[in-house]
């Protein structure tokens, strides 16, 4: 597949209540285990979250506090770009490298609202890239990797937290 794919895991026996650290994690087999979470619905739990590749799905509570989540998901976008450098186009690069500082600056100053809207800036400049300056597809094979679909997944779950804080 192309892009970015979307995993919605319903449950009966977990309920939904306000403020649950109930979240959606992937892993790939026999690895870590890490929040993909993009959404959470009321009644019983509704997780969604967003991948570039398949892997192990599971519903489970999160009690980190929500500084150390968006240091993990900010991590992890910025490790998955610096990895993918020599697969995106020089320019195109640049720009994410350059918003991804940005997205930096601002969560060290706890502006988590501006945050959240250069990590959407940063989602829009794959997006507008993919396929062309950032590949963009998975194969169950594993030979080669959808950057864009696993970019955009980071970003996606790190916008999630950044909306959460208060």
């Amino acid at each position: 597949f192309s892009g970015l794919t979307m995993v919605d895991l319903h449950t009966h026996n977990l309920e939904y209540t306000a403020n649950t650290p109930l979240r959606l994690y992937k892993a790939p087999l026999g690895g870590e285990f890490k929040d993909i979470t993009v959404t959470l619905g009321a009644g019983s739990i509704r997780a969604r979250g967003s991948t570039g590749k398949f892997s192990q799905f599971i519903i489970a509570a999160d009690l980190r506090t929500p500084q150390v989540v968006i240091a993990d998901k900010f991590s992890d976008l910025n490790n998955a770009l610096t990895a993918f450098s020599d697969r995106i186009e020089a320019t195109t690069y640049a720009q994410l490298a350059n918003q991804a500082a940005l997205i930096q600056q601002l969560i060290n100053s706890a502006d988590y609202y501006e945050a959240a809207k250069a990590v959407t800036a940063f989602n829009q400049m794959v997006d507008s890239n993919e396929g062309m300056n950032i590949p963009n597809v998975w194969r169950s094979s594993r030979d080669i990797a959808n950057v864009a679909g696993e970019l955009m997944a980071y970003a996606n779950t790190l916008r999630f937290s950044l909306r959460l804080i208060k």
